[in-house]
């Protein structure tokens, strides 16, 4: 069964809920806004599943790791998406390194990670380590 989910501007948050399988969270926008964070923790408490993501396109680069662990361990999301680097396999998985070392243990949640690289060898490194290191 495929599950959908969508981001959503709070305007429509409710709306797009009717229409997805579980709700999908940026975690920069926790920080702009307390209305937005609070719309998670009310889904979650419902019993609705959330993703948490690093928010890597809308920044450019990955929400700071602290931080991002931070939020993860407030609002508890069923998935996180660990940090990862914008076509950069050598340093996505570096981060999932650094992540799984200080935070994966004290984080609840799973943790999925985002295949990147420039070269298809850089895609398959990236895809070989990261099955190794993450749920």
């Amino acid at each position: 069964m495929i599950k959908i989910a969508h981001e959503s501007p709070i305007s429509i948050f409710p709306q797009v809920q009717s229409w997805t399988d579980y709700d999908y969270a940026l975690v920069h926008l926790f920080e702009e806004s307390p209305e937005y964070l609070e719309l998670f923790k009310k889904a979650l408490e419902s019993g609705r599943e959330v993703i948490l993501d690093n928010s890597i396109f809308e920044l450019g680069s990955a929400f700071d790791m602290k931080k991002f662990a931070g939020w993860t361990t407030e609002i508890k999301p069923t998935w996180y998406i660990i940090p990862d680097a914008l076509e950069d396999s050598l340093e996505t998985r570096m981060n999932a390194v650094q992540w799984n070392a200080h935070y994966r243990e004290k984080v609840p949640g799973k943790c999925i990670g985002v295949v990147q690289g420039r070269t298809y060898q850089d895609i398959i490194d990236c895809y070989q380590f990261l099955d190794k290191e993450i749920d």
